[in-house]
């Protein structure tokens, strides 16, 4: 609680395996940066619209490899968004112009932006809810007890591997 009585978030922590994924995440931001400002610049004509279209599209990109490193799912919901509409766009123009440009980067971030342990790094999936080969490296899971993998739930109600006195 703060000074004046109500409730505050606290701050989003990205810990352990999980900051690994969010640096990768930005990292495929920033090269998909260079590559769009070298194949434009470099591959095109040098006109006055394509190198402010250029500058716009690395600055937004910049600015999104930043916004990646927070870690948060409204991050990773901004990244996807911007992603998929890069994918479409780029599309659009190998079907018109066969250019392929950055559609190749957005397509890689993308597949990774859904990639489940990448979910759970941005907090898609809380812990509870982690799957069985989670639970056996340690990162949580239902009826997580000791440094063992935990008992599944059976929907008979057991718990898999055991009989269910049946």
């Amino acid at each position: 609680m703060n000074k004046t009585g109500l409730l505050r978030r606290a701050p989003a922590r990205v810990t352990g395996p999980a900051r690994e994924h969010v640096h990768l995440v930005s990292r495929l931001l920033v090269a998909q940066a260079g590559a769009a400002a070298a194949v434009s610049l470099l591959f095109s004509r040098r006109t006055t619209s394509v190198v402010v279209t250029t500058l716009m599209l690395v600055a937004a990109l910049c600015v999104l490899a930043a916004l990646a490193r927070t870690g948060t799912h409204a991050a990773r919901t901004m990244v996807l968004s911007f992603e998929i509409v890069l994918i479409v766009f780029g599309l659009y123009r190998f079907v018109f112009e066969r250019y392929v440009g950055g559609t190749v980067f957005a397509i890689v971030i993308a597949t990774a932006m859904y990639h489940p342990a990448v979910v759970r790094a941005y907090g898609g999936v809380p812990a509870a809810a982690a799957g069985p080969s989670d639970v056996a490296r340690g990162e949580g899971g239902v009826g997580r007890v000791g440094p063992g993998p935990s008992p599944i739930p059976d929907a008979a109600g057991g718990v898999l591997g055991e009989s269910t006195g049946r």
